[in-house]
């Protein structure tokens, strides 16, 4: 194993700045999901999985819809951990 007083100070450059970004670019659509749901409904992502019937009723996320969108913020807040 290396020793963190080993590693040569480009490296923790180099790792601290991946973090960095990596968080920028990641974070603010898992932390954000919450305003970004509704555009995504209003845009009627997955709206094919709704029944004919819960499409005339007007509702305006049906279930199956609304347990995709839920996976997709499950899914990205479990790889981003």
């Amino acid at each position: 194993m290396v020793k963190a007083s080993e590693v040569s100070f480009n490296k923790k450059i180099f790792q601290i700045v991946c973090a960095v970004f990596f968080c920028l670019t990641t974070t603010g659509v898992i932390f954000g999901y919450a305003a970004l749901k509704p555009v995504l409904v209003r845009h009627e992502v997955y709206r094919e999985l709704c029944t004919e019937e819960e499409k005339r009723s007007g509702v305006w996320v049906c279930e199956k819809q609304d347990l995709r969108l839920n996976f997709m913020f499950t899914l990205s807040a479990v790889i981003t951990n």
